[in-house]
């Protein structure tokens, strides 16, 4: 048994929102990510310039073909272009990993963190 909780934050004009998962196991409630995994950032409210806004969009699922993954798909909207990334997590033992590609380097700055 487990569930996801949804957390959003806002500082100096820049948002972002995250999910997180836990589980029970041996009678205790376990984190599965140690940090959110992001689904929303931008810095649209920090940057005087709208050229250099960056914004990023997420939706989950959990595939329905594999329990243990966790699908992440981002829309990545900066320097004027939209991409589309997509990210994989993957339950091993206890903790979620990436098993394939990377989290989109734009969430960083998007969210505050450089």
């Amino acid at each position: 048994m487990g569930w996801q909780s949804r957390a959003a934050r806002c500082f100096q004009d820049y948002s972002s929102a995250g999910v997180d998962f836990f589980a029970f196991h041996a009678g205790q409630l376990v984190s599965l990510n140690k940090t959110s995994i992001t689904t929303a950032a931008d810095n649209e409210g920090a940057v005087g310039d709208t050229g250099k806004t960056i914004e990023v969009m997420a939706k989950w699922s959990i595939d329905p073909a594999d329990k243990t993954a966790i699908i992440v798909d981002y829309k990545i909207k900066a320097d004027g272009a939209t991409r589309v990334e997509r990210v994989v997590w993957r339950l091993q033992g206890m903790s979620l990993v990436i098993s394939h590609s990377r989290v989109p380097p734009e969430i960083s700055p998007a969210s505050g963190g450089g």
